[in-house]
């Protein structure tokens, strides 16, 4: 999230814009901007396989400045049909966008915020193509994932086109998952037995 050109002094009934509490995101930044310790995120996710393409995914604490942070989500995620799943749950793919497309609206929806542009409607599409037979190891040379990704944000409000242009510029500028598709991240694994 950029948090330059912060707007002059708000009156009470600014204190909220888009949902957001602008008044505790300000203190937070500047918490967060003189202690940069307190900045320092761990995220955790553990999946587990419940047989067939379900898998069951737990999202328990998560790390802010050294301090724990209870949560207890599941998500649960499958294949469709025609691809040997159950089509109970979304495929990893959608679940991949649906992260990708939250956290560019979270920035979105924050930095418009800060700029005191109120919205009243956001939607973000993505899609890409993905070949089969890469994934599937039937052509070595396919690509196993996307060459590409495309999406539309879909916006309204009391801002001007230029200034959701500059928003969605700033919004991939600081989204940590636009970050991690669009640039080579390591993963690094290891097999235990158990």
């Amino acid at each position: 999230m950029s948090t330059q050109a912060r707007p002059p002094e708000q009156s009470p009934s600014q204190d909220h814009i888009n949902g957001i509490d602008t008044e505790t995101l300000f203190e937070k930044l500047d918490q967060l901007e003189a202690n940069p310790d307190l900045a320092q995120t761990t995220w955790r996710a553990t999946t587990s396989w419940e047989g067939g393409d379900i898998t069951r995914t737990h999202i328990g604490s998560w790390v802010l400045g050294g301090e724990e942070n209870p949560q207890d989500f599941e998500i649960m995620i499958d294949e469709p049909v025609e691809l040997l799943g159950q089509g109970k749950y979304p495929n990893p793919q959608q679940v991949l966008f649906a992260a990708i497309n939250a956290c560019i609206m979270n920035t979105f929806v924050v930095n418009a915020a800060v700029k005191g542009i109120r919205l009243d409607k956001l939607e973000i599409e993505l899609e890409g193509d993905i070949d089969l037979r890469g994934f599937l190891g039937i052509d070595e040379s396919v690509p196993k994932g996307y060459e590409e990704l495309n999406f539309v944000a879909r916006v309204s409000g009391d801002g001007t086109r230029e200034q959701y242009e500059e928003l969605l510029k700033a919004a991939c500028g600081h989204s940590p998952n636009y970050y991690t598709v669009t640039n080579p991240v390591p993963i690094n694994g290891r097999v235990e037995m158990i």
